[in-house]
């Protein structure tokens, strides 16, 4: 059985940046509640199989990773159960960024959304991004310059569409 006070010393601090990385990941409160829990209760399970204390985070944001994709593959009906834009205790602003930021998210790939998630919310670096997604650090790198570029491009269409929107 591992030591609950070993672990909680190392969950306790990564905590708040999964709950975070995991939110911006589906935007459905409870399925985000069910990764996390689900991510708390493996690495809790094989806490002891971990050598290297240094790299917890990685595996924690690791097993969310898997478990996020997971859903995505299983879930056959449409994505609306994991991108749940229904915000009701939101102000009407939130409610609008929050459905925007889940609108421009859901248009890309999933693991070029964990990339960015990982990077740009839970403020991982490219080498902790490697290390958690099992992929080179310059892979890391020029996924989030492609993503980044494809994103901007798309505001970029967006802004031309509603500025020819208020011209007419």
């Amino acid at each position: 059985m591992p030591s609950k006070e070993k672990f909680m010393k190392l969950y306790e601090p990564a905590h708040k940046r999964l709950c975070n990385y995991v939110q911006a990941l589906v935007h459905n409160r409870e399925e985000a509640r069910d990764i996390i829990s689900e991510t708390t209760l493996i690495a809790f399970e094989k806490f002891e199989t971990i050598i290297d204390s240094e790299k917890f985070i990685y595996y924690l944001f690791g097993i969310a990773r898997n478990l996020f994709l997971k859903k995505l593959k299983e879930d056959k009906r449409s994505s609306a159960s994991l991108f749940d834009t229904n915000y009701s205790n939101e102000s009407a602003e939130g409610k609008v960024w929050k459905y925007e930021l889940t609108r421009i998210l859901n248009l890309l790939n999933p693991e070029d959304r964990n990339r960015l998630v990982l990077f740009e919310i839970a403020g991982f670096s490219y080498k902790e991004i490697a290390a958690i997604t099992g992929e080179s650090e310059q892979k890391v790198k020029a996924s989030l310059y492609q993503t980044r570029q494809y994103l901007k491009s798309f505001a970029e269409k967006e802004n031309h569409q509603l500025t020819k929107m208020k011209k007419a």
